[in-house]
């Protein structure tokens, strides 16, 4: 099975995306989160598998590592919308003899990819299937570059076929299968069906506009594989909209 890589950006713009969030999250101390049973993601009897690769182990550390980064640099936000921070979520998509080598080798790829600080990188054990979160600061020639350093879309895809390359091919993980239009076109009625199922309510109209947002999302891979509802194109990315930048 294919690799899964998705890469967003941070602006704080909404609650549950905010630095402190984030990094609470990776860390495991929201405390909501480590309650376990039926549906719960997380199983807490197996939080301390967890493996941080670079960085502090402690939400309110990273936080103030990432102070210290910008301050550094020289590199303040200019506005409330600006991305400060890339989340990168890896995933080698099977079991590896060694996935420690995989995920060490994933970080040192995104470090040398993305040319910025690494932040903060951990590897979690206690979810369904191993995969590392990468955190790094956007930071170039003394500016925060969030959507820069993000790139546009034929950026990501190279981006994409660079991690396949240069780390996948090394640990034996298979190339991801190209999805034709029909087969985009497939995946997105039924995430549009699951968002139903879960209580959305669309129109018709709304329907067929998602419809077709969907089919030329740049993130359109992380969706299908969110949404289980094909067999997905695993090395995804996603880039936040122009307004979030």
């Amino acid at each position: 099975m294919p690799a899964y890589l998705s890469a967003h950006g941070i602006n704080g713009k909404k609650q549950n995306q905010t630095l402190q969030t984030v990094a609470a999250h990776n860390t495991r101390e929201i405390q909501a989160e480590l309650r376990g049973g039926p549906g719960a993601r997380i199983d807490p009897s197996r939080v301390h598998l967890n493996r941080t690769l670079a960085g502090p182990e402690t939400a309110e550390e990273i936080v103030a590592s990432h102070a210290r980064i910008l301050e550094m640099f020289g590199a303040q936000p200019k506005r409330k919308d600006q991305i400060t921070l890339i989340e990168v979520v890896a995933d080698p998509g099977q079991q590896l003899e060694n996935p420690m080598a995989f995920f060490e080798a994933a970080k040192d790829w995104l470090v040398c990819w993305y040319d910025c600080p690494l932040l903060h990188a951990v590897v979690h054990y206690d979810e369904a299937a191993p995969h590392m979160h990468c955190l790094l600061v956007p930071v170039r020639d003394g500016r925060l570059q969030g959507d820069a350093i993000m790139g546009k879309r034929g950026d990501l895809a190279r981006m994409q076929r660079d991690f396949q390359a240069t780390v996948c091919k090394r640990f034996g993980i298979d190339p991801p299968p190209k999805m034709s239009a029909a087969e985009r076109k497939r995946a997105s009625l039924q995430i549009i069906d699951a968002l139903i199922r879960q209580g959305a309510r669309l129109s018709a109209d709304q329907k067929h506009q998602l419809a077709q947002a969907l089919q030329t999302a740049a993130d359109f891979p992380s969706l299908v594989a969110a949404f289980s509802t094909a067999k997905p194109t695993p090395i995804g990315v996603e880039k936040p909209s122009k307004k979030a930048a």
